[in-house]
């Protein structure tokens, strides 16, 4: 029969029947009421308790509460320990779960019948879903656990999960430095890691495979259960996230359409999913034991699947997302699968997420009231811009972390998990980043510089962690909250604006469920003076009692309203933002000297929160409350036995870490147990400090002059011009030669309508010009004075990055055409004319931010043209505020994306000899800033160009192409550091060598390149990263001065090498490294 055990843990026998199990249950119910709780006991005030603040009523109804809460959650624990697997409708009686609701429509008992939604389980037995299954018996085979939701949750085993996610990027962070931002985000109080997977990076090649070192995705998974964090993965095939192809490796090719209208990439192309289910099939190798779902219960418990694939087409998508779940689930994946598609196209048995950073209360409401039936997910949370070369850090593009804590507190009062997208993005090695799809211009910088990310490049917390830290500690320590809220309670309230208004007030947001209420306080004016709201807020209580409340520094707030803490302890209310739960203390904070006021069990307590570095530490009604001020909760962490205070974070050991700010740390155990540790002077003044940066010295210097003269034995002759891809040079840097011949000297108008992005042109070894995109570079056409006879032209082809994002990847990089001489052709005045509506999706799909049945407006930019030589035309133009059709006599001939470059080839076999019709439709409600589509395409109609390619300079060339590669060791000679400058050859490509020692890797340690141009650089034999810091005649060029020198790659006491490669030559002189605080 069942008993108490000598733990006091209910022990399971073999089972007796439901009625015997029933009885059981009430009996002991009965005895643990009798035994241990005393309504009438006395709750005399303390010294700090208000003795008649409120009326005597209102302590009698709290009293009330209390017991009914607590009578509730014991029962509750009861029939779950010991009545396990009783009916459905016994359950939900018992246990107040899902199963004695009803059934809504839409719900997840409706889609299933039994239980919370699986898509892989078969069904079972109705069961409580507050219940836990027992553990075999000895010597049985251990069973599968189950991953279920429903409307508010995950459920593992029918216990809830509520996920407070954020996103790391193994790609980008060395493997030995994963264990610490897995760390650093457990600390900041998430409970599971958004996992991307770069699919280029783990099959470089096609069919090889890489799951070695830095690509051992199976160890972060590891390491991140050692942590005590789930796992959600992001498999794609496509991730986006300013990665060169959204991810995709490049051998994958382009996505323009082989036939027909389906794109080769992203969509149901044969070829494409036939490499995608090879590559889901290693990457099931290498993860699927490690699922929730595994007989060993691993860390992984949700898959995303693609990213943000915005385009409503129910025939491309059944032929490319459905295929991708089917992959999934044959490969072997069984947890849930949720999707980026922001409603645009919903995928049967997945979960239709939300992403973006406005409107996240309304949104998220609507995806609750849309889909009912699935947990709200906000999977991507990336507030700001990224960061790109050419664009300074805006602050008001960069919402700071006050901003971003509101954005996810808008998140949670609307019933919504979140995931953090910017918590940390690491670094882009080699040539790792892309072209954004916002413009044509925009490509990734090496690291994140902007004021969005939580953890900075080397690991370092940010101002934005310490925010994001508040409400996250919350959301996870108080997330049984938001797990059981009812579903069906969202009241009336005004709704939050998207920004700041002057003279504007609050707004408040209740939430309300089974195990407790949250009250969510939006202040929605601009910031005070200062950054602090000085005044608190009024909230009037169910019971008529006013409750002031206080913001601070914060422009959300959360107050608790009767949830249970502790045993027989329930929290009525807290006048101040609560942070965390372990065991028996409870921790909140505040302003400094605002007046706290929280009541437990009916019984009041009151205090100041603090202005000194210590906190107020009571025990109240069985509780340890502890009230810090706000400076006091940015240096604690809550950890799963204890709460630190006055550290800067915990190390791998669970010890505390020393802070600048705080000579007494402070921890409290779970059972209340204080322990005070004083650091010394030294102590307190090595945090503040850091070491000492190292110098650089050793240098020397090899020219590449070979290579822009042409003369080196690397290049290999090549017929014709073609991408860098096809000439074995998939990111980065390439050479090409060509050797032509002039039969008079003249000044030649030359234009490179098949070249992306940038090129340096050399003429007989001379600089000419560097055409393309991005600071100091000139759009062509360029003049070259070819001289009579002979003459060589060298390029220094720079692939910057395809798009990471929108409908037209794996575009074309290098020289992929002829170089030609040009001159300007006349396409006459444009006019609107009319013409039938067409659906661009006719013509390619998918396309992003397009739905079924969008057609183009029936104007369009028209002129009319006659050609009747031989040449081809090159049409191109600058960025399109909308999509769009470009069409050659009413045939569309190219796609336009939203800021995207017209780059437009006709040739002779396209034009009729007579007139001809080039068209531009844009779609009709995608006119940007509000403009009409007349006054969108006058205002297109000046940056259309055509030319006309007279002569293809290198169609006879004798062409070669050699690879970009460092130097051997021979070819650097020394150089004085006084004769640095002197010996750089400004505006020729070269490279320097330089060596320095360390003796630490406590700090992150950073290159500043100040002085140099843009270029790339070599740490130990490793590919660091790209670097842009100037133009060639110095103009500074922002975002990012300072390169991240990952501590995996130093080497200790020994000499480290550091390679630098400068396209123009600039001299080294003012570099330096310098450390950066962890704090």
């Amino acid at each position: 029969m069942s008993g108490l055990s000598a733990r006091g843990v209910v022990a399971i026998a073999p089972p007796p029947s439901v009625s015997e199990r029933s009885r059981t249950a009430r009996s002991i119910l009965r005895s643990m009421l009798e035994r241990f709780w005393h309504p009438a006991r006395s709750n005399a005030p303390s010294a700090r308790h208000n003795a008649t603040p409120h009326p005597a009523q209102r302590r009698a109804r709290g009293r009330r509460r209390a017991v009914r809460t607590a009578m509730d959650g014991a029962e509750r624990l009861v029939c779950c320990l010991v009545i396990g697997s009783e009916s459905t409708e016994r359950a939900g009686a018992c246990c107040g779960g899902d199963a004695g609701r009803t059934r809504r429509r839409g719900s997840a008992h409706a889609l299933q019948g039994v239980r919370g939604r699986s898509i892989f389980d078969p069904p079972r037995a109705p069961a409580c879903t507050h219940t836990r299954t027992p553990p075999p018996y000895p010597g049985s085979r251990r069973r599968m656990a189950s991953i279920t939701y429903d409307g508010q949750s995950l459920m593992i085993d029918g216990r809830r999960q509520w996920m407070v996610c954020a996103t790391i990027h193994a790609a980008r962070v060395p493997r030995e430095l994963w264990a610490p931002r897995l760390r650093a985000a457990k600390q900041a109080g998430f409970n599971t890691v958004m996992l991307p997977i770069v699919w280029s990076r783990h099959e470089p090649r096609k069919g090889a495979y890489d799951f070695e070192g830095d690509a051992d995705i199976r160890y972060f998974v590891q390491q991140a259960a050692k942590t005590g964090l789930h796992v959600a993965l992001r498999v794609g095939p496509y991730i986006g996230a300013g990665i060169d192809m959204g991810g995709l490796p490049g051998w994958l090719g382009s996505s323009e359409p082989a036939e027909g209208r389906v794109a080769a990439l992203r969509a149901g192309s044969t070829p494409f999913l036939d490499a995608v289910a090879r590559w889901f099939g290693a990457l099931s190798e290498q993860l699927r034991d490690l699922q929730a779902s595994a007989p060993k219960e691993g860390p992984i418990v949700l898959i995303q699947v693609e990213h943000e694939w915005l385009c409503a087409s129910d025939d491309v998508a059944k032929g490319y997302l459905v295929e991708l779940g089917r992959f999934l689930r044959e490969s072997g994946f069984s947890v849930p699968l949720v999707n980026a598609n922001a409603l645009y196209q919903p995928v049967e048995t997945e979960i239709d997420a939300w992403s973006g950073a406005e409107d996240l209360f309304i949104n998220l409401r609507q995806l609750r009231s849309v889909r009912p039936d699935q947990p709200a997910f906000l999977i991507e949370h990336a507030p700001g811009e990224p960061s790109v070369w050419g664009r300074a850090s805006d602050a008001r593009h960069a919402p700071d972390g006050a901003a971003q804590q509101r954005m996810l507190a808008e998140c949670l009062a609307a019933g919504a998990q979140f995931n953090v997208s910017r918590f940390h993005e690491g670094t882009n090695f080699s040539f790792m980043g892309g072209r954004y799809a916002d413009a044509p211009d925009l490509f990734a910088t090496a690291g994140a510089v902007n004021a969005c990310a939580a953890l900075g490049e080397g690991g370092v917390h940010t101002d934005a962690y310490r925010m994001i830290k508040r409400v996250s500690t919350f959301a996870s320590r108080f997330g049984r909250i938001f797990a059981n809220a009812d579903p069906d309670y969202r009241p009336v309230m005004p709704a939050p604006p998207a920004k700041p208004t002057p003279g504007a007030g609050v707004s408040v947001a209740h939430v309300r469920g089974e195990r407790g209420d949250v009250a969510f306080v939006f202040d929605n004016a601009p910031p005070a003076s200062g950054g602090a709201r000085n005044a608190p807020v009024d909230l009037l209580l169910s019971d008529g009692d006013p409750l002031p409340v206080w913001l601070g520094d914060q422009r959300a707030g959360w107050f608790l309203l009767g949830v249970h803490l502790h045993a027989r302890a329930t929290l009525d209310y807290c006048n101040v933002c609560a942070f965390a739960q372990v065991g028996r203390v409870f921790v909140c904070y505040g302003p400094a000297n605002a007046h706290a006021v929280l009541s437990i069990n009916g019984a009041v307590f009151e205090t100041s929160v603090p202005n000194t570095k210590t906190p107020v530490i009571e025990e109240h009604e069985g509780i340890v409350v502890v009230v810090c001020s706000e400076a006091q909760i940015d240096a604690a962490f809550a950890t799963e036995d204890a709460v630190h205070i006055g550290v800067s974070g915990i190390d791998p050991k669970f010890e505390p870490i020393a802070h600048p700010d705080f000579r007494t740390r402070i921890t409290i155990k779970a059972d209340g147990e204080i322990e005070r540790s004083t650091l010394s002077n030294a102590a307190v003044a090595a945090a503040a400090k850091g070491p000492r940066a190292p110098s650089l010295a050793n240098w020397a210097r090899a020219d590449a002059g070979e290579f822009v003269l042409g003369a080196s034995e690397r290049y290999a002759s090549i017929e014709a011009p073609g991408p860098m891809r096809v000439m074995g040079a998939t990111h980065g840097y390439g050479w090409v030669r060509a050797r032509i011949s002039s039969k008079a000297a003249h000044k030649c108008k030359t234009i490179f309508p098949e070249m992306e992005d940038r090129s340096h042109i050399f003429l007989d070894g001379e600089p000419a010009a560097l055409a393309g995109v991005g600071p100091g570079a000139a759009r062509d056409p360029i003049t070259l004075a070819l001289p009579k006879g002979d003459c060589t032209l060298t390029m220094l082809l720079d692939n910057l990055g395809r798009r990471s994002g929108g409908s037209m990847l794996g575009e074309s990089k290098g020289l992929y055409g002829h170089v030609w001489e040009g001159a300007a052709f006349d396409l006459g005045k444009p006019e609107i004319q009319h013409g039938p509506p067409v659906s661009p999706l006719t013509y390619r799909a998918p396309i992003m931010h397009l739905r079924e049945g969008e057609v183009t407006d029936a104007r369009r930019l028209t002129w009319t043209f006659t050609h009747r030589r031989k040449s081809p035309l090159f049409v191109r133009a600058e960025a399109w505020p909308s999509i769009g059709l470009v069409l050659l006599n009413d045939e569309p001939v190219a796609l336009l994306e939203p800021s995207s470059r017209l780059a437009l080839r006709l040739d002779a076999d396209r034009i009729k000899g007579g007139k001809n019709t080039l068209q531009i439709a844009l779609m009709t409600d995608h006119a940007a800033g509000g403009r009409t589509i007349e006054d969108a395409l006058r205002d297109l109609a000046p940056s259309v160009e055509a030319w006309e390619g007279t002569l293809a300079l290198t169609e006879k060339a004798d062409l070669a192409f050699a690879k970009w590669e460092p130097p051997d060791a021979g070819a650097f000679e020394p150089v004085a550091k006084a004769a640095i400058a002197k010996s750089a050859k400004h505006a020729h490509p070269c490279w320097w060598r330089c060596s320095f020692r360390t003796s630490t890797r406590e700090a992150p340690l950073f290159f500043d390149a100040n002085g140099l141009s843009k270029g790339h650089l070599f740490l130990n034999g490793r590919d660091l990263c790209r670097y842009f810091v100037a133009t060639a005649d110095g103009k500074s060029v922002p975002p990012q001065q300072r390169y991240y020198l990952p501590e995996p790659w130093l080497r200790i006491d020994q000499h480290n090498e550091l390679l630098i490669f400068d396209e123009h030559g600039a001299a080294p002189t003012k570099c330096k490294l310098v450390y950066d605080r962890r704090v």
